[in-house]
């Protein structure tokens, strides 16, 4: 919703619609995504009370740590959770990157900042629906092939974006950008929300705040391989396009690693008959 706001601020003053510069704009825009998060995280502080934690205890700094190491070699030990976790930080930087580098992209080949920021505004009216779909069609076919899905969609899109030379016409620039916008939107929420119901299924439920950590922290250094060696390439070659093929690789070494971790209905199937 701030973004939604912002738009026609920032619209209205880079065409000198109103009397305010656009830096102005860009910063009043901060100002309001802030003041949502203030006004929105209100009722939580208020209203939420914390019921199981750990009690503060002497040495907590180094006990915590070993409570992280042991959770690693925990996880060591249990082959699906590790062999998804190594897929989901391949695939996560993948998306990572191709959002963080939308813009730059898009700059490189000549797209105008308004239409860029559009471009964004409209991907995630797109996302939310496709995201509700590829909850359905998870319940339908299971996590795992619609997650699979999920990497076969953005290969499809990096490898056209391949193809968009600066070169080439700028409308045609502009249309190709738009539909791989569309693409990126069907297949963004859907991916991240089916890969979080995914691993909570095939973790050991006794463990899932410990489990739930790691996976927080590999999602959270998420776009570190493909940002570094896409502006390499970049810098290398001068070509934004060509930058293109590192996040292919990392999508396509993430399918590999995805093949060989467990269907989640395998899980849920095991826990109905242990009921």
């Amino acid at each position: 919703m701030p973004f939604i706001l912002s738009i026609p601020l920032v619209y209205l003053a880079s065409e000198e619609m109103i009397n305010m510069q656009l830096v102005t704009a860009y910063r009043v825009s901060f100002w309001l995504a802030g003041i949502w998060w203030i006004v929105f995280s209100i009722p939580m502080f208020k209203n939420v009370k914390q019921q199981v934690g750990v009690d503060k205890e002497p040495q907590y700094v180094r006990k915590s740590f070993i409570r992280v190491w042991t959770t690693f070699l925990d996880i060591k030990e249990h082959k699906p959770t590790l062999l998804f976790l190594i897929a989901f930080f391949l695939y996560s930087d993948g998306v990572g990157t191709v959002i963080r580098m939308a813009i730059p992209y898009g700059t490189a080949i000549g797209l105008s900042e308004m239409t860029l920021i559009m471009v964004l505004l409209v991907t995630q009216f797109v996302a939310f629906p496709s995201a509700i779909i590829y909850g359905k069609m998870a319940d339908r076919i299971g996590a795992k092939k619609v997650i699979y899905f999920g990497i076969f969609t953005y290969v499809v899109i990096c490898a056209i974006a391949l193809t968009m030379s600066p070169e080439r016409n700028l409308t045609f620039l502009t249309v190709m950008f738009w539909s791989l916008a569309m693409l990126v939107g069907t297949a963004q929420g859907g991916i991240q929300a089916l890969s979080r119901s995914y691993f909570g299924r095939i973790i050991p439920k006794e463990k899932c705040n410990e489990y739930f950590g790691f996976y927080n922290i590999f999602g959270r250094f998420a776009s570190i391989i493909g940002t570094t060696f896409y502006f390499l390439v970049v810098m290398l070659t001068g070509r934004p396009h060509y930058g293109i093929s590192i996040v292919v690789v990392v999508f396509i070494a993430a399918a590999i690693v995805f093949r060989y971790v467990p269907d989640d209905r395998d899980y849920v199937e095991k826990a109905g008959s242990e009921e």
